[in-house]
């Protein structure tokens, strides 16, 4: 019995990229069952077109499918969650076959994936998805009738979102099945992950949300650019995020948006790694517009998580949300990505004096990168 269960082991330690797409693709037969229960609602304007007042067109839930989602037109919030991002993971769990860092990139999509599911009826209350169940006109926009709508998850998102973890965890384990985390490499992430944590308290406020301008991602950043996305991402996302979500004490409930989306978008560093860090110099001159690419490309990613919680936790229209995050989002990218260019040819010596540690056989992970 002890050698059976040992075989099965072994097979599934080498068949591991065909198990992450196995389970990635069930997270897809969320689709044929309901997704949510929820009250259909007619809904009336209140005051300027941004608020509602609900009345209930049923004594209890109903069943939500898909298909019902889009009975009033495209609702591209649930076009995002429902379609691209459990899609997009697939495709890139595809790529990882050739190259781990897709591997990677999937992992981080299906993670965020799955929180997002878990705190859906909260996005499916909110806004242009109410014009789904009753009449709503106008835009994104705040809407008091929750304790009406009494939206819950059903079998169909339940589904997709066990099925998105459970296929996170098996990609980041096919992305890094050869590499080994070391004492020092553990020792570098706490560093950095602490530094940022205590330059995030110099900041210059902006608003009365949350948003301000501070010099914490830059140890996240080059953090990622050293030790990849996904180290990057478990230091963005949940070393850094839980961390100042308790300090800032606005409430767990502002942490998927605000602080898993936005801090976790610090990985997007790491995939420019080989860009940034060339195997045969310190530095070279394009390293300097990759940086810059990866600040903008990781500010776009934290700002869609601020706009969506703007709407979603305070109530901001989609412009408003929009305003408010372009402010202080694009400002701090600009001040890491401008850090980090100053420091990047030292930074990059440093690559060369003190090298990461691999585990064996990463030689050959880094010629598939």
């Amino acid at each position: 019995m002890e050698a059976k269960i040992e075989k099965a082991g072994a097979w599934l330690r080498d068949h591991r990229w065909e198990m992450t797409l196995v389970i990635l693709a069930l997270a897809l037969l969320g689709w044929a069952m309901p997704l949510y229960q929820s009250v259909p609602v007619a809904l009336s304007v209140v005051s300027s077109g941004e608020e509602y007042e609900a009345e209930a067109l049923s004594s209890g839930p109903l069943p939500v499918w898909l298909s019902t989602l889009f009975d009033g037109g495209t609702n591209w919030a649930m076009v995002l969650l429902l379609i691209v991002l459990p899609i997009l993971s697939i495709l890139l769990a595809v790529g990882g076959k050739f190259r781990k860092g897709l591997m990677v990139a999937s992992s981080l999509v299906s993670l965020v994936l799955g929180v997002l599911l878990l705190i859906s009826p909260s996005l499916y209350d909110i806004g242009e998805s109410l014009t789904q169940l009753g009449g709503a006109e106008g835009g994104l926009a705040y809407w008091t009738g929750t304790e009406v709508m009494e939206t819950e998850l059903d079998g169909g998102a339940i589904v997709m979102m066990a099925f998105s973890f459970f296929g996170a965890a098996m990609a980041l384990a096919s992305a890094s099945e050869r590499e080994a985390l070391s004492v020092r490499n553990l020792a570098e992430i706490a560093i950095l992950s602490a530094l940022a944590i205590a330059l995030q308290f110099i900041r210059v406020p902006v608003g009365e949300t949350g948003g301000s301008i501070n010099l914490g991602l830059v140890p996240l950043a080059y953090l990622a650019l050293r030790h990849g996305p996904a180290k990057g991402f478990v230091a963005g996302a949940f070393v850094f995020g839980i961390v100042t979500c308790l300090t800032d004490g606005y409430g767990l409930y502002t942490y998927p948006y605000d602080y898993l989306v936005g801090f976790g978008s610090i990985a997007v560093f790491g995939f420019f790694r080989p860009l940034v860090f060339p195997k045969d110099r310190a530095w070279t001159p394009w390293g300097f517009l990759w940086i810059v690419v990866a600040a903008a490309l990781q500010s776009f990613v934290r700002f869609v998580g601020g706009t969506v919680s703007s709407m979603v936790n305070y109530g901001y229209d989609l412009f408003a949300a929009c305003a408010y995050n372009v402010i202080y989002v694009f400002v701090t990218g600009a001040v890491t990505a401008g850090a980090i260019l100053i420091l990047y040819p030292a930074l990059g010596r440093l690559e060369k004096i003190l090298p990461v540690e691999r585990g064996k056989g990463a030689g050959n992970e880094q010629a598939s990168n």
